[in-house]
């Protein structure tokens, strides 16, 4: 449970009931002594958002809710409002929203042009290699592209963007 958003309505709910039953420092020992957080920091580890990252055992959705409240691994975490009750309370979905102005907002890949090199054919050509060819296009055309080359039996080889 620590370092890590809920999972549920149902572990909000465990946590509330642990708080209101038997007060303030159980429920802080609900955290530090679960099976949970003993397997990932231990006695001598610094707990830090773990989630951040995909983790075996956790649903997708906690990188979601992680990242929705910190944004990546270079930020801090002072904001004191609540930005999850509603999609954890509903078990939701939790949008990942563009940056606001500022802080890296206009940074993207919209302007950015990319060289797609797929194969057009699954059989081996002459001298053993694959029929190769590339296109270049724009990030709002990529994703056709790709779908384009793939109805048509190719294959992707890379994707790269252009210099």
């Amino acid at each position: 449970y620590w370092v890590r958003t809920p999972q549920e309505q149902e572990e909000i709910s465990g946590h509330v009931q642990i708080y209101n039953e038997n007060g303030y420092e159980a429920e802080i020992n609900s955290y530090i002594d679960s099976d949970e957080y003993i397997q990932n920091f231990g006695d001598n580890i610094v707990p830090y958002p773990r989630s951040i990252r995909s983790v075996v055992g956790l649903k997708n959705e906690a990188f979601n809710q992680m990242f929705s409240l910190l944004r990546g691994s270079a930020t801090n975490d002072s904001d004191k409002r609540a930005k999850l009750i509603s999609s954890v309370a509903a078990n939701l979905p939790t949008p990942i929203k563009p940056l606001a102005i500022g802080n890296g907002a206009s940074y993207g890949n919209t302007e950015k042009r990319f060289t797609i090199a797929f194969s057009t054919s699954q059989a081996p050509a002459r001298l053993g290699k694959l029929s190769r060819q590339e296109c270049v296009v724009n990030y709002s055309q990529m994703s056709k592209m790709v779908q384009n080359i793939q109805k048509t039996g190719g294959k992707i080889i890379s994707i790269s963007k252009v210099a």
